[in-house]
């Protein structure tokens, strides 16, 4: 089942065309979505079309204590959350210290094809991508628009800025380029009026002064610009069915399934809370409370039988960058025996793809008059 909801809501006067939202389904290559010249739909693949990929991203999967020797060939990556652990998660324990495959670099660009879609950039814009990582909606607007669009790519992390530094390099976009390490809700280097364009994709999701940031976002834009972002809405998703653990049937060991899920539900943390805490109308009421003159916002929402997960590739994957691996969480919570058992009916479920798989998301556009 795949339920899209469009929502709009315009300013006192009365502006505001009603949002379309049909998604658009990828092919399975890394092209663009596609959408129709002078069109101001927010584009986007449906989260049903390609939830295969993003269940490879989101709900990574454990191995059995026996299975997880490193690999002689060393093909899997250092997992560790030391130092950075904005960096370690994006380029590494997100996807259990291996590599992204093809298929989950393809759902990272219909993310990141929406989010531009919905920006409507132009020739001469300024964008500023707001918690930008390695670059992934930044570097997208470049690829369309080449320097004729200015790119201003902050994010908390120095060392994903320096990354962006680098590939700007590499494509001798340095010019048009600007680096700024601040937080969404405290963007005090980038000028009030500067901007013509803020995106961000899954960024309000780890800022718990949520309105701070829209208030920033609204500051250092001209008249007439625009907001595009993409945010996951985890209150759709939970709480689970007691007999499903991230999606996947742990029936056979429903008696462990809380112990292990607290490891991940139980963080008090401002930041791990505000994961949970603000759903889609949460985020047009904030857009609107700033002072946005018209708001949109596409709500998509897949719930599908799951798939077969290769067990090796997610065998360390980590969910976010506050939380714990798999592999840890288990190792915190039960003990020796129960661990194993607890292993091996998810090991089960996830070669067999016994499960639902369930996504929520909304992109949003607003405008400044």
């Amino acid at each position: 089942m795949s339920v899209q909801v469009a929502a709009s809501a315009a300013g006192e006067d009365g502006r505001g065309e009603p949002i379309r939202g049909e998604p658009i389904h990828r092919s399975g290559d890394n092209r663009r979505c596609t959408r129709a010249p002078g069109s101001r739909d927010i584009c986007g693949c449906s989260l049903a079309a390609t939830s295969r990929a993003t269940a490879a991203l989101r709900h990574s999967l454990l191995a059995t204590p026996e299975s997880l020797a490193p690999d002689p060939g060393g093909a899997a990556k250092d997992t560790s959350a030391a130092g950075d652990p904005w960096s370690a998660w994006l380029l590494s324990r997100r996807q259990g210290g291996r590599d992204l495959q093809p298929d989950q670099r393809a759902e990272l660009n219909c993310y990141r094809d929406g989010v531009l879609a919905g920006a409507d950039v132009n020739y001469g814009d300024v964008l500023l991508d707001v918690g930008c990582g390695d670059g992934l909606i930044g570097f997208g607007a470049i690829e369309e628009l080449g320097d004729a669009v200015q790119v201003v790519f902050s994010d908390v992390s120095a060392e994903l800025l320096q990354r962006c530094a680098q590939r700007a390099a590499q494509m001798g976009m340095s010019d048009s380029c600007r680096f700024v390490q601040a937080h969404a809700e405290d963007l005090a280097d980038v000028g009030d009026l500067s901007i013509d364009v803020v995106t961000a994709r899954s960024v309000l999701i780890y800022v718990s002064r949520k309105r701070d940031a829209f208030a920033e976002f609204f500051r250092v834009l001209r008249p007439g610009g625009r907001l595009s972002i993409f945010e996951p809405i985890n209150r759709r998703l939970f709480p689970e069915h007691a007999n499903l653990f991230w999606g996947w049937d742990v029936s056979a060991v429903a008696d462990l399934r809380d112990r292990v899920a607290a490891e991940f539900e139980g963080d008090s943390r401002p930041e791990s809370q505000s994961m949970m805490n603000f759903d889609e109308d949460d985020l047009v009421a904030l857009a609107r409370d700033v002072g946005f003159d018209a708001v949109e916002l596409v709500l998509h929402v897949a719930d599908e039988p799951a798939s077969q997960q290769d067990w090796e590739s997610v065998v360390h994957s980590s969910p976010n960058p506050m939380a714990p691996t798999l592999l840890e969480a288990v190792t915190a919570s039960l003990d020796a025996a129960e661990a194993t058992r607890f292993l091996n009916a998810l090991r089960a479920s996830v070669e067999a793809g016994m499960g639902r798989y369930r996504t929520a998301g909304a992109y949003l556009r607003a405008r400044k008059d």
